[in-house]
Order: structure tokens, then sequence, then C-alpha cells
């Protein structure tokens, strides 16, 4: 008699086989980069990536949960909206930052460079301005141990930036696009990219675009996750089990309004008298 195990695994290939051929392969493709990102494994990582970039894999793919109750076709907008949507989605559970960073963690050079050069040109203007920086940043010093390979993605960077059009066309040719969870990467990404063009809606919710700006930009970058990003941004309280948490940001004005909302007038004036000391010291 066949375990729980064997039986979901008979009705995955079962399952898989009532896909249309396209479908089918950018799904096994997706689970074999899900399953590597998932587990650390990075030999062939940047060769599959750059395969599934190539063919938008992420438009038309099938999501076949753990449990084996959810067996539906996904469709995502954006290359963004698939690489951060949940695994049980579909996605990679992954900021484009985070991604990026993964790729230089390769020894593979040459197919390393490749795929980050896709992922460069199928973002979309506005995310691509936006990691840019960090992008180079990363590169740079990439291209200094590894040459030519890297030094060519320097190149697609500063290019995709300067001349849009040269980047990857994104449109959708699958089904109904999937719409991102609440409080996945992609969701949080467009709620925070809103807030910051807005003075309006950050009055509205106390918080400032200095601040919003800042846990955008951390989020992007794959340094927090999404529930800290809005916690940064002050679009969400202090977590309860940790209330005396205070989520910094560059502008000394916003980390002094922030320290005083959180420790209260006192200790706050204590912590100043502290810093005073230390800087004097």
């Amino acid at each position: 008699m066949k375990d729980n195990n064997e039986q979901l695994s008979a009705a995955k290939a079962e399952w898989l086989q009532t896909l249309d051929y396209d479908c089918r392969v950018n799904t096994i493709n997706y689970w074999a980069l899900r399953d590597q990102i998932r587990f650390g494994r990075l030999e062939g990582l940047a060769a599959k990536l750059y395969g599934f970039i190539k063919v938008r894999g992420w438009q038309k793919l099938g999501v076949f949960s753990a449990d084996g109750l959810k067996r539906t076709v996904a469709s995502f907008s954006t290359f963004v909206d698939w690489c951060g949507a949940d695994f049980s989605d579909g996605g990679l559970k992954l900021a484009p930052g985070e991604l990026f960073r993964i790729l230089t963690n390769s020894i593979e050079y040459e197919q390393s460079a490749d795929a980050a050069k896709a992922l460069v040109q199928i973002l979309d203007p506005v995310t691509l301005e936006a990691c840019s920086d960090s992008f180079s940043k990363i590169t740079a010093g990439h291209a200094c141990t590894y040459g030519e390979h890297w030094e060519e993605v320097e190149q697609v960077i500063e290019q995709s930036i300067h001349n849009p059009a040269l980047q990857l066309n994104q449109e959708v040719v699958g089904p109904e696009p999937t719409k991102p969870r609440a409080n996945s990467i992609p969701a949080v990404l467009d709620r925070l990219h809103r807030y910051s063009l807005s003075p309006k809606l950050c009055k509205q919710r106390g918080t400032t675009q200095v601040a919003v700006k800042d846990a955008y930009q951390q989020l992007l970058d794959g340094l927090v996750r999404p529930t800290t990003a809005l916690r940064i941004a002050g679009l969400l309280p202090p977590s309860k089990s940790a209330t005396k948490s205070i989520y910094m940001v560059k502008d000394p004005k916003e980390a002094a309004k922030r320290i005083l909302k959180v420790v209260g007038q006192n200790d706050a004036a204590e912590i100043a008298e502290q810093l005073k000391t230390l800087l004097a010291s």
C-alpha cells in the first residue's frame, strides 16, 4: 500500500500531464528553481533562472500545494510579482535584491553573469531605478574579482537605466494574472511605493515619505521582510512581542521622533545624554 508521500507524488505527476506543453515545462523548471533556492543549492541555479526569464515562465505555470488540495495554473503580471510571491502561490519568496545576491554567490561566473543581466533587463523601470545603486555596488566588487563577465553586467545596468526600451518585454500572455497576497513582497512593495509618492497618504498614517522610502529600499534589497518593512515605514505598530523595538532610518529627525514615540520623553532624554557622553569620549 502506498504511503501519503507516494500517493501525492503520483497525483502530482498525473496532474502535470493535464497541463499544456509550455505550462508543463515552466512548472517543472519552476519546481527545480524553487527547491534549489529553498535548500541553498547553487549549482546550475543561474542557468535555470536565465532560461526561465527568457521564456517568461511566470506567465503560465502550475501550482500544486504540499497537501495536493490546491491545483491551479498561476500567471503573474511581472517578474517582481512572481519572484516575491510565496512558494505556495508559485513564487520564490524573494525580493529582487536577494535574488541578485544569490547569483553573486555562485562560482559559475559566466552563467551567473548571464542570469544577472537577464534579471536586470526584465525589471520594470521603477524597480530597476530603485535597485540600481545596490546592484551597481555588488557588481563593481564582483567585476574586480571575476572580470569581463561581470563587467558586462555593469554595462547592462547602466544601459537599462538610461534606455528602458532595451528591457525585455514583460507583456503577460497567460491566464488572468494572479493577485498578490496582502502581505507578500510584491503587495507590500506596491503599497510602499504608492505611499512614497504621496505626502497626503503619509500624513494620514502619521508617517513621512522619508521613512516609507527607506522601508521600500530595504525591502527591495532583501534586507527586511514585508511586515518589518511596514513597521519601518510607520504603517504598522511595533510588534507586541517586542514593544521596545525601534526601527531606525537614516534621517536624524525621523529617528529621534521614533525614539521619543517608543520610549517616552524621560527615557528619550536619558538616551540623548548617553549619546552626548559617548560622542565626547
